[in-house]
């Protein structure tokens, strides 16, 4: 899947066709997402209603219990869904305050959703260029492979605040989240997009031959980056 983090772009306009197969697609796709740790996730497909206006035809919402701090694993879920269906065709993008009010369930709380549908235009970017990201020793240290970090530097995030920092060497991934200037809400959303990141690091590892496993260490904090999570390389039977 890294050839698709590579070029795949956030789709914001869709055809407006619908169908069976299309939702059965979307999902077995929902249904073989593998979670980050325990911490439950729920993924809903819903039809958009013919009136509304968000532009796609198809929604994923995602929601936690009420009493998690869920974010991570919502977002590192999300993200395989999104690179899964883009290979499959379907545009997808991230929303947190556009398209149709996610329905309230209780006990949950509403983290994000995923519009889904046929792109009505070009699925993926010509050119690593048309990425608008910092520059990669903003948001990378050590000496980590180059394959992890420009996996990591793609990864989409709200605002395109890219709030996460990596920092290691070898088979050692250390993940912070850098402080970002904004609203106390952001908080719930950058923590989306360190699961987003985390979902990159596995990929980019799957490809150069490693399963990447992440724990969560007691490991200090540096200045302006809190710590997340480590991830482990461990190379692949054959």
């Amino acid at each position: 899947m890294l050839n698709l983090i590579l070029k795949r772009q956030s789709i914001r306009k869709y055809k407006p066709e619908k169908s069976e197969q299309m939702k059965q697609e979307i999902q077995t796709t929902i249904n073989s997402l593998r979670q980050l740790g325990n911490c439950p996730v729920y993924l809903e497909l819903a039809e958009t209603d013919p009136g509304d206006k968000g532009g796609a035809p198809y929604y994923v919402f995602i929601r936690a219990d009420n009493n998690s701090t869920c974010g991570d694993d919502a977002g590192f879920m999300g993200e395989q869904l999104i690179l899964k269906l883009t290979g499959l065709g379907y545009g997808t993008c991230w929303r947190v305050g556009s398209g149709p009010r996610i329905p309230r369930v209780k006990d949950q709380r509403n983290l994000a959703k995923i519009s889904v549908g046929k792109p009505d235009q070009e699925l993926y970017r010509k050119a690593l260029s048309e990425f608008k990201r910092v520059s990669t020793d903003k948001i990378s240290g050590g000496e980590l492979d180059k394959i992890i970090v420009e996996a990591v530097w793609l990864a989409p995030s709200a605002m395109n605040l890219q709030p996460w920092y990596i920092h290691g060497a070898g088979d050692i991934i250390h993940v912070y989240r850098r402080k970002c200037a904004g609203p106390l809400y952001m908080e719930k959303i950058t923590s989306l997009d360190i699961g987003i990141a985390l979902c990159h690091i596995e990929v980019a590892a799957a490809h150069l031959g490693f399963t990447a496993v992440f724990e969560n260490a007691k490991h200090p904090d540096i200045e302006g980056k809190k710590y997340v999570t480590t991830a482990i390389l461990q190379k692949k039977n054959k």
